[in-house]
């Protein structure tokens, strides 16, 4: 949590603070005695930042007004030399402007130590530079490292592990971490790997910017279980893959090929 700055000019409200649980963030504007504001009363707050503009639901209680803010607001916060807040409606309305000097140092190391969603319902996987599977997948990989060092003039961090999914059936994940210009907000990539069978070859099942990685124990297809990714950065809701007999698909995409073809069946009809 962040305090913010003294508010001034302000009428009604006398302070406030930024806050990030499970990746969803807020506001918390204390209120003066006197604010024109009913606890359990519904009431809309615009907040401005710039030319930016938001009308946003607000949560009256008794001497504070809690605000959800979208993460969209987060970029704009940092940039921003101040933030405008009005409460209600009304020329009584409680207003006030918080200087947003260093909001960005601020804001990032909020984000740093914010908590991820509840995944309990899942097994979460993790990844390790000292694993058996290093120099495997830094074979398979070989030609995405040699971009890398290419782009970044250095060496990417490899980590990987191996799951026996069954006697026969085998995942292998692998990462490659060191930059966020190449790889994006995680700074890495992770790709998966299958292997069935006796000959045991491993093949590019999965493939994504880095991410939280966990199996879904209460479901799978064909014998292998379905993953569960959760982005590293901002992650509000997880994505469900599926085996579809040559890789990992996200469920949505199946469902929607599914309902496209379902839809052209009944046009032809």
């Amino acid at each position: 949590m962040a305090i913010l700055p003294l508010p001034k000019p302000a009428t009604g409200i006398v302070g406030g603070s930024l806050y990030c649980i499970e990746q969803r963030w807020a506001f918390l504007f204390r209120t003066a005695s006197d604010a024109n504001l009913r606890p359990g009363t519904p009431e809309k707050a615009k907040l401005s930042v710039g030319t930016d503009n938001l009308e946003l639901d607000a949560e009256i209680a008794a001497g504070v007004v809690k605000v959800s803010v979208p993460a969209e607001i987060l970029l704009q916060l940092k940039e921003g030399t101040k933030l405008v807040v009005e409460i209600g409606t009304g020329k009584d309305a409680p207003t006030a402007a918080f200087n947003l000097r260093s909001s960005k140092l601020v804001i990032e190391a909020i984000a740093q130590r914010c908590s991820q969603i509840d995944m309990s319902a899942f097994e979460a996987v993790s990844l390790s530079e000292s694993d058996a599977a290093v120099p495997a997948a830094t074979g398979l990989l070989r030609d995405e490292i040699k971009l890398f060092r290419e782009f970044t003039l250095k060496e990417p961090v490899v980590a990987t592990t191996t799951l026996d999914i069954a006697a026969d059936k085998r995942l292998m994940f692998a990462s490659l971490c060191g930059s966020n210009n190449y790889f994006g907000n995680s700074g890495c990539s992770l790709t998966g790997y299958a292997a069935a069978g006796a000959d045991s070859i491993w093949r590019v099942v999965y493939e994504t910017e880095g991410v939280h990685l966990y199996l879904d124990p209460k479901h799978g297809n064909g014998g292998w279980p379905n993953i569960v990714t959760l982005p590293v950065v901002g992650g509000t809701e997880p994505t469900h893959w599926v085996w579809t007999g040559e890789a990992y698909e996200p469920l949505d995409q199946i469902a929607a090929e599914q309902d496209k073809v379902e839809e052209q069946g009944d046009a032809g009809q």
